[in-house]
């Protein structure tokens, strides 16, 4: 037996059906609409621009880490003072100064510099128990190590 459906009462009215939209839903299993190629190579090109703009501008004049290792060799005993001038044209890049007690200094002094890929003019001053030798050494910083003998300018 079934139960006849109630009638409509005075306050209660039936609810009107939605009428369809212009567009169809796609079916529940159906995958979402592909960007348009154009779209998306426009995009690919515009952010590959960028980080070319990105790289020219600021790769190569960006900073690299350097270590640069100065050879004192057998004349290390005899050095007590080290002065070191990192020169990008006339102008001073970075400095750096070591003391050494007497017969203290190693064989191998290292420094680490931060500073632009380029050329550089170092001037170095060695004290040693004979007095201050200076000189000049032309050197490239371009990243990662680099050594700088010292030992045939403080044997003379």
């Amino acid at each position: 037996m079934t139960e006849p459906e109630p009638e409509p009462s005075a306050g209660w009215a039936e609810t009107p059906e939605v009428a369809e939209s212009a567009e169809p839903e796609p079916p529940p299993d159906a995958s979402p609409p592909r960007p348009r190629p154009r779209r998306r190579s426009a995009l690919v090109l515009l952010v590959a621009g960028l980080g070319l703009a990105a790289w020219v501008s600021f790769g190569p004049a960006a900073p690299k880490d350097n270590t640069v290792r100065f050879v004192l060799g057998d004349q290390a005993p005899e050095v007590t003072d080290l002065e070191v001038r990192y020169l990008d044209g006339d102008e001073v890049a970075r400095e750096a100064s070591f003391h050494f007690g007497l017969g203290a200094a190693p064989r191998l002094v290292s420094h680490e510099v931060r500073a632009k890929v380029g050329d550089y003019r170092v001037e170095v001053s060695a004290t040693t128990r004979k007095g201050t030798k200076s000189f000049d050494k032309k050197l490239r910083l371009e990243g990662g190590t680099t050594q700088v003998d010292l030992v045939p300018a403080l044997v003379r």
